[in-house]
């Protein structure tokens, strides 16, 4: 059997028909979609994600500093992994009150006015702000005399020899001729703050019971005198010698203080972060292994508290709470009826301070502490303290898995 091909009859709808689809295929595509100047590529963001610790010095991705200034700022939050117990979360701080304009004058707590001071002579005056200035040059470069007190003790000369050491300078742990003319002039190491409203009205009272401060929605300062302090890195009897003839501890607004200058740039980013256990001091590294901070710290007072050897950063969170169980403090728990367990506010008087940086031994960490006078004098339940602006200064500069090494001594 043989196909036979007919042709296919002519008609116009058809040939209409095939003439249109031949211009639509002919039209370029950015002709259908608009101008091709207004088509732009489409990108795929990746976000970056922290690094597993692979060796002693990883690369070591930072949070968002935190910049601590005159007045109060909100702080942004970062959600840490679950602590352990006790355990330890950020929760944003509410006020406790504000006063309805800024000229009101807030009502204070009740604080007995402090005695008078006895008068410094001159050469006595020079000596003291001198000091103080040469602990203002130290403070800003991250080598840390703890409070700034106007008295070149112990934690002084280990913030000189840790910056000796690191400006490649003889290792006095004094003040010789050499390290003063490379720290600088301490002609702008003082200013003055004037005490504001606002200031004033963060104050109150905070309760010795653990009961009534969970009642409360922030722990913050008890006193002027204490946030100034605090503010500008100092002890608050050196901010009483500076100012001998204000009404302490509570002044009004609108007073003038004479305050250390200190400032808080950025602190560089750690690469590894050492501890000794003898001389109560914390040492931050860089990447490349260089020395870039110290910071006075308190270590536990039983030995068999104190973690030794190699440790990380699991959880790290600015402004945490604090967790406070009946099972760990017995004793309180039955002075005063406590059964279970109380979440205690965020604030500076919160028991670990401003900033929490976990370790990766249950319970252990490096914290800020409600008592920056005591960092190094007194000893802790396990963790390791810091002052609260040496607390925020670590947290700016640490991420998940920074390493910590925690010794008996440093390595000569």
């Amino acid at each position: 059997m043989f196909l036979t091909h007919k042709p296919i009859p002519h008609s116009p709808i058809l040939f209409f028909i095939l003439i249109e689809m031949l211009i639509i295929l002919s039209v370029p595509l950015h002709a259908q979609t608009g101008d091709p100047a207004n088509v732009q590529p489409q990108r795929v963001i990746i976000k970056p994600q922290f690094e597993d610790f692979k060796s002693s010095s990883p690369k070591v991705e930072s949070p968002a500093p935190i910049q601590p200034s005159l007045s109060p700022q909100p702080t942004k939050r970062i959600a840490p992994v679950p602590a352990p117990t006790p355990d330890f979360t950020p929760t944003p701080p509410a006020p406790e009150a504000s006063p309805t304009s800024t000229t009101q004058s807030p009502v204070l707590p009740s604080a007995p006015p402090f005695e008078e001071l006895p008068p410094m002579n001159p050469e006595k005056t020079m000596k003291f702000r001198g000091t103080i200035g040469y602990q203002v040059l130290l403070d800003r470069q991250f080598f840390s005399p703890g409070c700034i007190d106007g008295v070149m003790g112990r934690q002084s000369r280990q913030a000189i020899a840790a910056y000796q050491l690191e400006k490649n300078l003889p290792v006095t742990g004094t003040l010789d001729d050499a390290t003063k003319t490379s720290l600088g002039s301490t002609a702008d190491t003082l200013t003055t703050y004037s005490l504001t409203a606002e200031d004033l009205a963060r104050l109150k009272a905070i309760p010795k019971q653990w009961k009534e401060k969970a009642k409360r929605t922030v722990l913050d300062y008890e006193t002027a005198l204490e946030l100034v302090a605090e503010k500008f890195h100092g002890s608050q009897n050196s901010i009483r010698k500076l100012n001998p003839n204000l009404p302490w501890p509570n002044p009004p607004a609108g007073t003038v203080v004479t305050v250390p200058n200190t400032s808080d740039p950025k602190l560089p980013k750690a690469g590894l972060i050492q501890i000794s256990l003898r001389q109560k001091i914390l040492r931050i590294y860089d990447k490349n292994n260089k020395l870039i901070a110290q910071f006075p710290c308190s270590i536990a007072k039983k030995e068999e508290k104190r973690p030794v050897g190699h440790l990380e950063v699991i959880k790290y969170a600015p402004e945490p709470t604090y967790l406070f169980s009946s099972d760990l403090f017995v004793e309180e728990s039955r002075r005063e009826g406590i059964k279970g367990k109380l979440i205690i506010p965020a604030g500076p008087n919160n028991p670990v301070g401003v900033a929490w940086i976990g370790l990766n031994r249950p319970g252990y960490g490096i914290h800020g502490t409600p008592r920056p006078e005591d960092i190094g004098l007194t000893e802790s339940h396990g963790c390791f303290r810091l002052s609260n602006w040496n607390a925020k200064r670590l947290l700016s500069s640490i991420s998940i898995h920074t390493p910590v090494y925690v010794e008996t001594d440093f390595p000569r």
